[in-house]
């Protein structure tokens, strides 16, 4: 791409960069017009679009390659990585070949679930094996292996029927002998054996027993226009915490590309170990058939979309009666339009562009595909509707700067030439390529300003076979090594970017009253705090009060969305926003805040007893700011403290705080090694118990630095098998966090959800059972009443606790 702009010419550049949004029709032909005769166009182009040269279509001599691979890691007992060879050579396997018979397919599905056989990954090993037998069902081999497989999951019945098939689709006779020995003992187990119920079925039906969540009204929220912020959405009737304010799926979505080789490209949860690729090329890669389908086809349906898996489909519907609506929306905006078409299709075939190309240069494309195809493919009102809402959508461009418009047109016009071909192969009406570069501009920049990205919440140290109360039964007593970890953290995990055509709407709030979270590609927003008729319902963006200080908050604001944060914790001032960063004060008894910059200095006595929420007045702020110029002058190394008015050293306080960070660091390096070594763990033990006692002598008690170091100092506890000693950090850690968040947030929650299996591992089953009443409390007003459901390390820990 900077061999393409440095071809630009001085006078077309100046008039990208100096153009509004009604010039980017005139500057985009003149671009296109420009690259038409870029000898450098041609040649990058090809890279992008020419299966040919790429390195995303399939490959018979790849496939063979990985095969042979496979076998041999077969060979030497390797199966890992006899797996991991084989799901390659699934993934550059022609469809072609598939074609001709499945067979070459098939084998490699039953390779692949021998494999997994042996790795002990039962129910994905059947699930090739079922797949083998479709493609391909005289192969006697996959009738055998599934045959081997159900006998293990304890199915003997199915295991009989599948034995008794590759009997008879087996033609050597050594072969035949040896699957009539299976049928013997087979008969035996079955004899033995009385199933009163098919184990999958009762796996399934367990997760019914859960209440549907209620639906939200469409008439609860309405959008309403302000001076300051635009649209924005407005309750129109009264929300407790945990009511249900939104229902969507997205219009429109792309996983990001980090997570391309661990994440289902359509529902984005964690790939299986069975994966399945594309039939058309090498770049996605999808956890089942159903979800590589609905990427792919060109009939889609929302309802559908929400049935690509039974996890999904336990959640939005667990008594298994009707749907949920389809789309909970203000105005109705795509309440008559199903059909959505398999954002995939247009990329398919082998062309690199979409793993090559940025992110968000892919989702719009794929804004574009979509809006084309359901404008086509929906009745004239629905379509006026939808290109209204997505003309409404706010793009920023003229607030992008200069080098921004420059990339955002070549991004454009790059997209429009790969897309314009492969569009007239699926007998789409396109406009040239300036308008449909133009076009392009400005989806991209609603991209970047309009663009939710999909989360998902996983535990690392989750392992569902793992009891959270014994040691781990990988380790023998005689190992010196460290046992897995007893803690459950929490952590976010951006997979996908999306576009929510009524998501979008809700403004933002340094302290939001609503929470967005996702189930595969839908978003729920529940409200997490009272929101009474006529106000507004508001989301965080970015970090909210408590997590970054306030100007830090206000700078990301301003440089990703263009707009100046005036929430009432940024034009009030919030005492989050002073405690998270504060140093104590020095003077004995007084425990009074010492600000980290100059921003305010002084402050009535009694601060040390306000609450999280409180608010800081503009008054007092002028007036604070006013006596700290005349209290410590332009001394950017002096500040003072706001309860007692002691001057103090700042300087000094900074050199402990940096010193005592940096000891952290260091002791937090064993967390990165798989398995630390026990004099490891103690070496960073001490360092961190003394430089958490450090920063107790310079920093205030509800500083965010004082919580991450008491954390530090519990999980190392716990990677030492000292649950009792974690307790009292771990507990620490939640006050002062609690202090800058409140009691009832999403994140204090997270800790106490650490607490709880800390407090369990210690047999303190008291204090455990009682963090996890709050944890279930919390997971409820912002996830909904379903959240176990969509979050297993929870079940985990709910389960051993109430054992």
């Amino acid at each position: 791409m900077e061999q393409i702009k440095a071809t630009i010419p001085t006078h077309l550049r100046n008039r990208i960069v100096e153009s509004k949004t009604e010039h980017v029709p005139s500057t985009c032909a003149h671009l296109v017009a420009h690259l038409a005769s870029n000898p450098i166009f041609p040649q990058l182009l090809q890279q992008l679009t020419d299966p040919e040269v790429t390195c995303c279509s399939k490959d018979a001599d790849a496939a063979l390659r990985w095969k042979m691979d496979g076998n041999s890691a077969v060979r030497c007992k390797d199966f890992e990585k006899a797996l991991s060879c084989y799901s390659k050579a699934l993934q550059y396997l022609p469809l072609a070949l598939e074609r001709k018979g499945g067979e070459a397919t098939a084998i490699l599905f039953v390779n692949r679930a021998f494999s997994l056989h042996k790795l002990g990954m039962m129910e994905a090993a059947e699930r090739d094996c079922a797949r083998a037998i479709e493609l391909h069902p005289l192969y006697s081999k996959a009738w055998y292996r599934r045959g081997h497989v159900r006998a293990e999951l304890l199915d003997y019945k199915g295991a009989h029927s599948d034995m008794e098939k590759a009997l008879a689709y087996e033609s050597s006779a050594s072969r035949k002998n040896e699957v009539k020995k299976e049928l013997l003992l087979l008969k035996e187990k079955l004899n033995g054996t009385a199933k009163s119920e098919d184990p999958q079925v009762a796996k399934v039906s367990g997760s019914s027993d859960l209440d549907q969540e209620n639906l939200p009204s469409t008439s609860s929220v309405d959008v309403y226009l302000t001076p300051d912020k635009g649209r924005g959405v407005l309750a129109t009737k009264n929300f407790e915490p945990g009511n249900l304010i939104l229902q969507e799926p997205a219009f429109t979505v792309v996983i990001l590309k980090e997570h391309r080789k661990t994440h289902c490209h359509f529902c984005f949860r964690l790939l299986p170990a069975d994966q399945i690729p594309c039939k058309g090329c090498t770049t996605p890669l999808y956890c089942s058939e159903s979800c590589r389908d609905c990427a792919m086809s060109t009939t889609t349906t929302r309802r559908s979309a929400e049935r690509t898996n039974e996890k999904s489909q336990s959640f939005l519907n667990p008594k298994g009666g009707k749907g949920v609506p389809a789309y909970t929306n203000m105005h109705g905006v795509l309440d008559s339009i199903d059909n959505m078409y398999g954002e995939h299709n247009h990329e398919c075939g082998g062309a690199s562009w979409p793993a090559v190309l940025p992110s968000e240069a892919v989702l719009a494309a794929r804004m574009f595909v979509q809006s084309i195809w359901v404008t086509a493919s929906s009745a004239v009102r629905a379509s006026k509707t939808l290109c209204d809402e997505l003309e409404k959508l706010c793009h920023h461009y003229e607030k992008l700067s200069p080098s921004d418009k420059l990339e955002v047109h070549v991004l454009a016009v790059v997209i429009a030439h790969c897309l314009q071909p492969r569009l007239y192969e699926l007998k789409f009406d396109i406009p040239s390529l300036g308008s449909l570069s133009a076009k392009l501009v400005l989806l991209i920049s609603q991209v970047r300003a309009n663009a939710m990205a999909i989360v998902n919440l996983t535990s690392p140290e989750y392992n569902e076979n793992v009891d959270l109360h014994e040691p781990s039964s990988e380790k023998s007593s005689e190992d010196h090594g460290a046992p897995i970890s007893m803690t459950c953290s929490i952590e976010h995990v951006k997979v996908a970017q999306a576009i929510f055509l009524q998501g979008s709407l809700f403004n933002h709030s340094c302290i939001p009253n609503a929470h967005a979270s996702f189930v595969s590609r839908h978003l729920y927003i529940h409200s997490t705090k009272p929101i009474i008729a006529d106000s507004p319902v508001e989301l965080c963006y970015g970090a909210e009060a408590g997590e970054t200080g306030r100007l830090e908050r206000q700078n990301w604001l301003k440089e990703r969305y263009f707009f100046d944060c005036q929430c009432w914790a940024c034009s009030e001032g919030n005492l989050a926003d002073m405690y998270m960063s504060a140093y104590h004060c020095h003077d004995f008894g007084c425990d009074g805040v010492v600000p980290a910059d100059n921003f305010i200095s002084k402050m009535s006595p009694g601060i040390k007893e306000i609450g999280h929420g409180s608010l800081i007045s503009k008054e007092i702020l002028e007036d604070s700011a006013r006596l700290d110029s005349e209290k410590v002058g332009s001394m950017d190394d002096t500040a003072c403290c706001m309860n007692c008015g002691l001057v103090m050293d700042r300087k000094l306080y900074h050199t402990v705080l940096i010193t005592s960070l940096n000891n952290l660091k260091r002791a937090s390096v064993p967390f990165m090694k798989h398995s630390p070594e026990m004099f490891e763990l103690e070496i960073a033990l001490e360092m961190a118990n003394a430089a958490l006692k450090n920063l107790r002598s310079v920093l205030h008690r509800f500083n965010r630095l004082l919580a991450e170091a008491e954390d530090i100092v519990a999980q190392l506890f716990c990677a030492m098998r000292q649950p009792q000693n974690a307790l009292q950090h771990c507990g620490n850690s939640i006050k002062i966090l609690e202090k800058l968040y409140g009691e009832d947030h999403i994140v204090v929650a997270n800790e106490r959800m650490k607490l709880a299996t800390i407090a369990f591992a210690a047999d303190d089953l008291e204090q455990a059972q009682n963090n996890l009443e709050i944890v279930k409390h919390v997971y409820g007003t912002y996830y909904g009443p379903n959240f176990r459901t969509r979050f297993p390390f929870m079940v985990k820990v709910l389960t051993s606790c109430a054992s």
